[in-house]
This record gives structure tokens, C-alpha cells and sequence, in this order.
């Protein structure tokens, strides 16, 4: 698959000009990748990580294309269960969460009723000592 030529520019030092480029095969590719990493100072474009994030894309492709054509061979009835499952999942999560909300309220209910004992006396020894300053 070989694309026009493409016209050298001077922000663009990896492409002669009138040589046409095309998808490589791996021989090419390395070539291309040691003018890249040449000029890199900062050594940004390693070779190593160019494979590795090519990798990842294409393990990241290849997943995607499979989850599409699982769906696409998938029964009514196997769509059914799967959405059930999943229902039953969040339904699951849903309580656990209301569960633990609920306990965090009753500790707050406790240590409020607390703190409201608490105050309430405070303010009858407040009173008595107020009427006593009083006489």
C-alpha cells in the first residue's frame, strides 16, 4: 500500500524528498525507528517503548473486536442471563451499600444522643448555678 510522495519539509527530517513511503515491513520500520531514536535526545522515542505502546494498541484492538463479536453470537437467552447477572450484581451492590449508610447514620444517631444527654445536663447544672448567683 504505497501512498503519493510527500514534499520534504525542514520540520520534518525523516522523510527525503520525492521518496515515496508506505506501510513497512518490520526491517524498514526498525530502520525508521533508529532515525527516530537518533534524533531524540531526550530518548523519549526508544525503540522498546515504540513496540510496547504498539502492543498495547493492538492487544487493546484485538480485545475490543473480540467483545464485538462475542455480542454479535450471542442468543437471546444468553443476552437475558448476562443482564440478569448483571442485575443481580448491582442489585447486590446497591444493598451493601444502603447497609453501610444506614450503619453510619446509626452511629451518628448514637453519638448525637449522646452529646444531647451530655448538653441537656450541662445546661441543668447551668440553670442551678445561674438561680443560685441570683439569690
Amino acid at each position: 500500500m504505497t501512498k503519493p510522495d510527500r514534499p520534504s519539509s525542514s520540520l520534518d527530517p525523516y522523510v527525503e524528498k520525492n521518496e515515496e513511503y508506505s506501510l513497512t515491513p518490520e526491517s524498514s520500520v526498525s530502520s525508521s525507528l533508529s532515525d527516530i531514536c537518533s534524533n531524540d535526545p531526550l530518548g523519549l522515542l526508544q525503540s522498546k517503548h515504540i513496540a510496547a505502546a504498539a502492543a498495547a494498541a493492538a492487544v487493546c484492538a484485538n480485545s475490543i473486536r473480540d467483545r464485538k463479536r462475542t455480542r454479535l453470537h450471542k442468543s437471546e437467552e444468553e443476552k437475558r442471563e448476562e443482564r440478569l447477572a448483571a442485575n443481580r450484581k448491582s442489585a447486590s451492590d446497591s444493598r451493601k451499600r444502603q447497609k453501610g449508610l444506614i450503619s453510619d447514620l446509626q452511629a451518628s444517631v448514637s453519638e448525637l444522643s449522646k452529646k444531647n444527654v451530655r448538653l441537656a445536663r450541662e445546661n441543668e447544672e447551668l440553670k442551678l448555678q445561674l438561680s443560685e448567683m441570683r439569690r
